[in-house]
């Protein structure tokens, strides 16, 4: 496990343990109120436990947009139905390898010699289903399965490769139902939104700031309450806000969905209502 005191700055990489540990893992993950902060004891560190040193800053792939051409008989160019059916791009896997230089020293001293080193590296990391995070980009989480590749050995140092197979969006690691702090907020692309238990009293307008993925997310309120969303200069009426609880799938209105950009959601009634939603981004 590993420690909280970070003695050495390095460009290491987080791989969290916890609720979703089946191969089968829903990828909508943190579109429920599970709360990615608490299995903050949970993780392994490149670094911090292996004194893995990166061969290069790890960075991820962008995901190869899923695309479709359909060639006509008689015409020069082909259709292009990538967006024909969501209205927008989709995306594949993010899929590729970090390489990393060993610590003999630290092989030796503190993990027990290259084989435990191995055994444990192999146990922890290969087919390993779970939530990933970059040290150099903490505000967000990628969701998938690593696996420990080729092992080039040296005279000095070996070179250990392990890949990733993840899903396209790095997911927020805070979700509407959370306060930001300093230390997890992005000042760059973040987005501060609070939307825990909003009161409302005949009407109330909400704003969403959406973003690639498009997502349904989860909505749960007083008895009554009605939503609408702000779409194409009129509102649409999505019916009787949800009232059980905001984590179960019954939550989700799955004709509303969260688009890129700003939306608007309007409340109509007496109590309150909580929107859960996480973004997903490239």
């Amino acid at each position: 496990m590993a420690s909280s005191d970070k003695s050495v700055q390095v460009h290491s990489i987080r791989v969290y343990d916890g609720t979703y540990k089946t191969r089968n893992i829903p990828y909508r993950i943190g579109d429920t109120n599970e709360t990615i902060r608490t299995e903050i004891e949970n993780y392994y560190d490149t670094w911090d436990d292996f004194h893995l040193i990166p061969t290069a800053r790890p960075i991820l792939t962008l995901p190869s947009p899923n695309t479709k051409f359909v060639s006509i008989p008689g015409k020069k160019d082909p259709i292009d139905l990538t967006e024909y059916l969501t209205g927008h791009a989709t995306f594949g896997n993010r899929t590729g390898s970090w390489s990393f230089y060993t610590d003999v020293d630290y092989v030796n001293d503190k993990l027990g010699g290259w084989v435990a080193f191995d055994k444990q590296l192999h146990s922890l990391f290969h087919g390993h289903v779970g939530k990933v995070i970059l040290s150099d980009d903490p505000a967000y989480f990628y969701v998938g399965e690593l696996s420990v590749g080729e092992w080039r050995p040296g005279d000095q140092r070996s070179v250990v490769t392990i890949a990733y197979d993840l899903y396209p969006y790095k997911k927020d690691l805070l979700s509407t139902m959370e306060l930001w702090t300093f230390d997890e907020f992005d000042f760059r692309d973040g987005v501060i939104m609070y939307l825990k238990d909003l009161e409302v009293n005949g009407t109330r307008d909400v704003k969403v700031f959406g973003s690639r993925e498009r997502i349904s997310p989860h909505i749960s309120g007083s008895s009554g309450l009605v939503v609408y969303k702000y779409e194409n200069k009129s509102w649409i009426n999505y019916g009787n806000v949800p009232t059980g609880n905001i984590a179960s799938s019954s939550s989700i209105i799955p004709r509303l969905v969260i688009d890129d950009g700003e939306n608007t959601l309007r409340f109509t009634g007496t109590g309150t209502v909580t929107i859960d939603y996480r973004r997903g981004l490239l």
